[in-house]
């Protein structure tokens, strides 16, 4: 029977299965999303709308909590040097639907593979460029959306963003997704980013996959600030 559970709070790609880390947007077009989202020619795909639903013991608050405790503490994130104490952030809800969408898709194409090798093959930043990809569908891409076209779908306006998403069976508690980002210099560096003053998050939770639980966090910084 499927079981999923969404919920919006942090994220990144970690678990016995694996770790991703996202690139950066900004005003200088200095990133590694080089894709531009089309026009939407199809209208009959809809946007995800509904406020977020909350895990029954954790909420929002929680998850913004817990990435502000973490940016709180200056880190060692690896290759990538050292990243003082910095900012608090915000809570932004096109962020968080931008997130759900692309944990939703990640599970549902994770739906009935459980080769390990296979599954980490989906674990990735590109949607699946399938019905559950939602921006891809609806831009009429041809190909998986990037964090760039989702937040953008999502009616983001941003002049930075960065995305870090995390997967696994044991992951299935903010704590344990934050425990994962902090680890990975990939995550870390993206969580202690003091240009980032916003964040959005979602977790889905699917009985009919191998790593059960799928987190993504997107960090961004509005045009306008």
């Amino acid at each position: 029977m499927k079981k999923l559970v969404k919920n919006i709070l942090l994220l990144a790609f970690a678990m016995g299965l694996i770790a991703c880390g996202g690139g950066t947007t900004n005003e200088d077009n200095t990133n590694i999303i080089e894709e531009t989202p089309q026009e939407d020619n199809n209208n009959s795909i809809p946007k995800i709308t509904e406020e977020p639903k909350e895990d029954v013991n954790e909420t929002i608050e929680d998850y913004l909590l817990a990435v502000n405790e973490a940016r709180l503490v200056g880190r060692e994130c690896g290759d990538y040097g050292f990243f003082p104490a910095t900012t608090e952030l915000t809570w932004n809800i096109n962020l968080a639907k931008a997130s759900l969408e692309h944990s939703s898709d990640l599970a549902i194409s994770a739906r009935g593979v459980m080769d390990k090798e296979e599954a980490t093959k989906l674990v990735s930043h590109t949607g699946s460029a399938t019905a559950s990809d939602i921006t891809a569908i609806a831009l009429n891409l041809g190909q998986g959306s990037t964090s760039k076209q989702r937040v953008i779908y999502n009616d983001y306006d941003f002049s930075l963003i960065g995305e870090n998403l995390t997967v696994g069976r044991e992951i299935d508690t903010v704590a344990e997704a934050m425990i994962a980002w902090i680890e990975s210099p990939e995550h870390c560096h993206i969580l202690m980013d003091a240009n980032f003053t916003e964040v959005g998050m979602a977790y889905v939770e699917d009985s009919d996959t191998l790593a059960l639980n799928f987190w993504t966090q997107n960090f961004g910084k509005p045009m306008s600030q």
